[in-house]
């Protein structure tokens, strides 16, 4: 979404200087929930190592926000989008069960 122009400027630029800091934005904090659930569920299903998942949702939350931000001020937004991608797999397998990365 933050390679939208539109979106670019309301969520990431307007937002919040008129709304003000977007963690106490209700709808970040359904999505933070929403991570949460998704992140008990694959800790269940044994797919994930046990962590706190408000901490773990909040910080997967605060890494998407702020790469969403570089990517809706960079000169090349598709280039930009491409390397969040590879850079976020690379921390997301990081929870992956049996990885010995700590």
């Amino acid at each position: 979404m933050s390679l939208e122009p539109e979106i670019q400027r309301i969520v990431f630029l307007d937002g919040p200087s008129v709304l003000g800091d977007p963690s106490q934005w209700p709808s970040q904090n359904a999505c933070i929930r929403s991570a949460q659930h998704s992140i008990q569920k694959l800790i269940d299903e044994g797919t994930i190592r046990a962590v706190n998942t408000e901490a773990t949702a909040r910080l997967i939350m605060g890494a998407l926000l702020g790469a969403s931000l570089w990517i809706a001020n960079a000169e090349d937004t598709q280039a930009a989008s491409e390397q969040v991608a590879e850079g976020f797999l690379a921390l997301a397998s990081g929870l992956l069960l049996g990885n010995k990365t700590a």
